[in-house]
């Protein structure tokens, strides 16, 4: 059944409103759960060729279980997931704020409003990574804002579990991506970096209408400087991002940890008062760049859902 045509349809315990959006994994709903009026949330029925391939299920719950383990407050939480016929899907809040993909249709962002988002996915993919989880898509379509403003990453894992590869999107995946080569977190590196020069320069790095063409450029195409095209992009961004976009990872920044630290001077140039600021070290910025918070999960009800909760949507 195309997901598409699901509207109005149950899943599991909740009921599908309307479609918000589709993207590479998926196509996600505006759902509520039955029982519960006025209680809505996001449902992503994930695309059936993804889902269908062996071993898909067990490889989504190790990622799920991972990250819901980090409850890193930029990370958009799972409640839970399964199957309900032929269908998978996953239920998370409702990200009523819009996503960076379509603020970012209004034009670039100014320098300061670009760090307020790219600091707390730089936290959330810091955080990740320590836990041994790549995203494999960070991109615009997948930065998310809650009601308040809040920024939250979505979508973590679910590229990266096509048969053990990312499959990312063109354009915003890492020149190893593009080339079929296993990745690492520096991948994850690489496309923040895509996503900032985006949020600054008005576009990402290579622009092509074919996806073959940004692919090949972003395996072999020279890094384009963010400057020439926005004359209001800070002046040393374009250093930052040279290496932060280099093809080969190994010339890259190496952690998320010094791509922060290479990009704040820059990006957030207010003083800093104290020894922190004047002599840095990894583990202070480390500390700086978490914020504790305690999970609570259990497993799935009896109704077919597969899973862990990171809480009970209307409860």
């Amino acid at each position: 059944m195309a997901a598409a045509g699901l509207t109005d349809l149950r899943v599991g315990r909740f009921r599908l409103v309307k479609q918000l959006g589709r993207g590479s994994t998926g196509v996600v709903f505006l759902a509520t759960r039955v029982g519960a009026a006025g209680r809505e949330v996001a449902l992503k029925v994930v695309d059936s060729d993804l889902a269908s391939q062996p071993g898909f299920g067990e490889r989504l719950e190790n990622e799920i279980h991972r990250i819901s383990v980090l409850s890193h407050p930029s990370i958009l939480p799972v409640y839970e997931y399964g199957t309900a016929g032929e269908l998978t899907y996953l239920v998370m809040p409702v990200a009523s704020g819009g996503s960076l993909k379509g603020r970012l249709e209004a034009g670039p962002l100014p320098a300061r409003d670009a760090w307020q988002v790219f600091r707390p996915v730089a936290d959330a993919l810091l955080s990740a990574h320590k836990a041994g989880v790549v995203h494999g898509d960070v991109k615009p379509g997948n930065i998310l804002f809650d009601a308040y403003g809040r920024v939250l990453l979505a979508d973590f894992g679910l590229a990266r579990i096509h048969m053990g590869f990312a499959r990312g999107t063109p354009g915003y995946m890492a020149p190893e991506q593009a080339r079929g080569e296993p990745s690492d977190p520096r991948a994850d590196l690489y496309s923040l970096a895509v996503v900032l020069f985006e949020m600054l320069a008005g576009s990402p790095p290579y622009r092509y209408a074919a996806d073959a063409d940004l692919l090949r450029a972003t395996a072999a195409a020279p890094v384009p400087s963010a400057r020439e095209r926005c004359p209001e992009v800070p002046v040393g961004l374009d250093a930052a991002l040279y290496r932060a976009l280099a093809k080969d990872p190994a010339h890259r920044y190496q952690t998320m940890l010094e791509l922060v630290w290479a990009l704040r001077p820059v990006l957030d140039p207010r003083p800093r008062s104290g020894r922190y600021w004047r002599s840095p070290s990894w583990s202070e910025l480390d500390k700086a760049t978490f914020v504790p918070s305690v999970l609570r999960g259990n497993r799935a009800g009896k109704d077919g859902s597969a899973g862990l909760k990171q809480f009970e949507p209307g409860a």
